[in-house]
């Protein structure tokens, strides 16, 4: 189901911006919901491919993949299990989430289509980085932000805590998610954005909703990024995962960075337009 049969949005202005349409596509793991914004004129560039946080959806990359289609594709992809694509049939790995990813988008934008360029956010970030392992001749160049970097031992750690709260009769399992966005907003951040991230999370199977973050911590991430040989983006923001862009620099001393100091999370609600102006420079430079 390549989107070649989109028919672009007429261009009334200057200032016409590419619309965002919503798609489901059939994946190893059922349906599988992407959000997809086509440029207004020819796509020139290779497309870009969004994966988000966990366990939100790609409606955190909502705002700025208008801005993103520019002269290319701009692809965000629901992880299998949360927003509105279906969930795996038992925990996969951060390999088997890339796999199932890559197989989607090269399903939008055509098998045959010689490279993609991968922007990830957190979660997102290690299922980029295994794509770019796996598939070095066909993913172009990453953009990563909030990149999680923990040794072994906090990865251990971590995992032991990646599990489902109860559900409880008044609600506390809904309130604690709530309190925790509203406590880490970011600059600029209304709760308004805030609490549209906070409807993604209560979209995920309670049972199933840590799959993600579960695989994360079992991956080698010292062991990966070093064996990244394309280009890599660092998107710096001020957020709870600020001082891991050092780690991830003595891993992959080639990383280039864009410092955001002035943002935090919810950089693509606050400034989608400075955030796409930041990454298109890095990818057609």
């Amino acid at each position: 189901m390549a989107l070649g049969t989109l028919v672009p949005t007429s261009i009334a202005n200057a200032e016409a911006r590419a619309r965002v349409r919503r798609v489901f596509v059939d994946g190893d793991w059922g349906q599988v919901h992407a959000r997809v914004a086509q440029p207004l004129g020819p796509a020139k560039r290779p497309p870009i491919l969004c994966l988000h946080q966990t366990p939100l959806s790609s409606r955190m990359f909502a705002s700025v993949l208008g801005d993103l289609a520019v002269d290319r594709l701009a692809i965000a992809i629901d992880t299998p299990g949360y927003g509105e694509s279906e969930a795996p049939p038992s925990p996969p790995e951060i390999a088997d989430y890339a796999r199932v990813l890559l197989g989607t988008a090269l399903t939008l934008v055509g098998r045959t289509a010689s490279s993609i360029d991968v922007l990830g956010y957190h979660t997102g970030t290690i299922m980029a980085v295994e794509m770019a392992i796996r598939e070095p001749k066909r993913i172009r160049r990453l953009v990563l932000s909030s990149m999680p970097i923990f040794d072994p031992p906090r990865r251990a750690e971590l995992l032991k805590g990646f599990v489902p709260d109860p559900i409880t009769e008044d609600g506390a399992h809904i309130l604690k998610p709530w309190k925790s966005g509203v406590a880490g907003r970011g600059p600029g951040q209304t709760l308004e954005m805030t609490h549209r991230n906070y409807s993604e999370k209560l979209r995920a199977d309670p049972e199933k909703s840590y799959w993600a973050l579960q695989a994360l911590a079992r991956y080698p991430v010292e062991e990966a990024l070093p064996k990244v040989t394309q280009r890599i983006l660092l998107l710096r923001s001020k957020d709870t995962l600020y001082d891991h862009a050092l780690a991830a620099r003595q891993l992959q001393p080639r990383i280039e960075m864009v410092e955001r100091t002035d943002l935090g999370n919810g950089l693509f609600d606050v400034d989608p337009k400075g955030i796409a102006a930041a990454v298109l420079a890095f990818l057609n430079s």
